[in-house]
Protein backbone atom coordinates (compact mmCIF):
# COMPACT_ATOMS: atom_id res chain seq x y z
CA UNK A 1 0.00 0.00 0.00
CA UNK A 2 1.71 3.43 -0.91
CA UNK A 3 1.30 6.20 1.67
CA UNK A 4 0.30 9.45 0.54
CA UNK A 5 2.19 12.67 0.72
CA UNK A 6 0.15 15.10 3.23
CA UNK A 7 -1.17 17.99 2.18
CA UNK A 8 -0.15 21.27 3.04
CA UNK A 9 -3.02 23.45 3.44
CA UNK A 10 -1.27 26.67 4.49
CA UNK A 11 2.61 27.41 4.95
CA UNK A 12 4.19 30.30 6.88
CA UNK A 13 7.55 31.57 7.33
CA UNK A 14 8.78 33.94 9.69
CA UNK A 15 11.95 35.40 10.75
CA UNK A 16 13.24 37.57 13.74
CA UNK A 17 15.66 40.19 13.46
CA UNK A 18 17.75 38.72 15.89
CA UNK A 19 21.69 38.55 15.96
CA UNK A 20 21.17 34.49 15.06
CA UNK A 21 18.50 35.37 12.20
CA UNK A 22 15.79 32.76 13.95
CA UNK A 23 13.54 31.54 11.86
CA UNK A 24 10.42 30.11 12.23
CA UNK A 25 8.14 27.99 9.79
CA UNK A 26 4.41 27.18 10.07
CA UNK A 27 2.17 24.07 8.25
CA UNK A 28 -0.95 23.51 8.56
CA UNK A 29 -1.33 19.40 6.91
CA UNK A 30 -4.07 17.48 5.94
CA UNK A 31 -3.51 13.58 6.57
CA UNK A 32 -5.50 10.63 5.80
CA UNK A 33 -6.32 10.42 9.56
CA UNK A 34 -6.70 14.12 10.57
CA UNK A 35 -4.55 17.23 10.50
CA UNK A 36 -1.45 18.05 11.67
CA UNK A 37 0.51 21.33 12.51
CA UNK A 38 4.14 21.87 12.21
CA UNK A 39 6.42 23.78 13.35
CA UNK A 40 10.15 23.99 12.63
CA UNK A 41 12.24 26.45 13.80
CA UNK A 42 16.09 27.33 14.04
CA UNK A 43 18.82 30.23 13.74
CA UNK A 44 20.28 31.01 9.79
CA UNK A 45 21.16 27.93 8.21
CA UNK A 46 20.41 25.85 10.86
CA UNK A 47 17.45 23.24 12.30
CA UNK A 48 16.91 23.91 15.84
CA UNK A 49 13.69 22.16 16.81
CA UNK A 50 10.90 20.63 15.20
CA UNK A 51 7.38 19.56 16.60
CA UNK A 52 3.83 18.60 15.91
CA UNK A 53 0.25 18.52 17.10
CA UNK A 54 -2.27 16.32 15.48
CA UNK A 55 -6.18 17.34 15.50
CA UNK A 56 -9.15 15.05 14.31
CA UNK A 57 -10.94 18.44 13.32
CA UNK A 58 -9.90 21.35 10.72
CA UNK A 59 -10.70 23.50 12.11
CA UNK A 60 -9.14 23.02 15.67
CA UNK A 61 -6.16 22.81 13.59
CA UNK A 62 -6.62 26.04 11.96
CA UNK A 63 -7.58 27.95 15.26
CA UNK A 64 -4.04 26.60 16.63
CA UNK A 65 -2.26 27.88 13.67
CA UNK A 66 -3.13 31.17 13.80
CA UNK A 67 -2.78 30.85 17.37
CA UNK A 68 0.83 30.46 17.21
CA UNK A 69 1.01 32.78 14.63
CA UNK A 70 -0.48 36.14 16.51
CA UNK A 71 1.94 34.68 19.32
CA UNK A 72 4.94 35.18 17.39
CA UNK A 73 4.00 37.85 15.76
CA UNK A 74 2.56 39.96 18.89
CA UNK A 75 4.51 43.18 19.36
CA UNK A 76 4.91 42.80 23.15
CA UNK A 77 7.46 39.69 22.39
CA UNK A 78 11.38 39.55 23.58
CA UNK A 79 11.82 38.56 20.07
CA UNK A 80 8.98 39.25 17.12
CA UNK A 81 8.87 37.14 14.36
CA UNK A 82 8.34 39.33 10.76
CA UNK A 83 6.00 37.42 7.78
CA UNK A 84 8.28 35.99 5.06
CA UNK A 85 5.96 34.58 3.08
CA UNK A 86 2.40 35.18 2.46
CA UNK A 87 -0.02 32.96 3.98
CA UNK A 88 -2.08 30.34 1.86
Amino acid sequence: MREQTPAILRNIMLEAESAMNAWYQLKLLRLQEGFVVEKLSGRKGHLGDRRAWFFWDQSEAEQAFERIVLKKTSPGRKRVYQVLQPRD
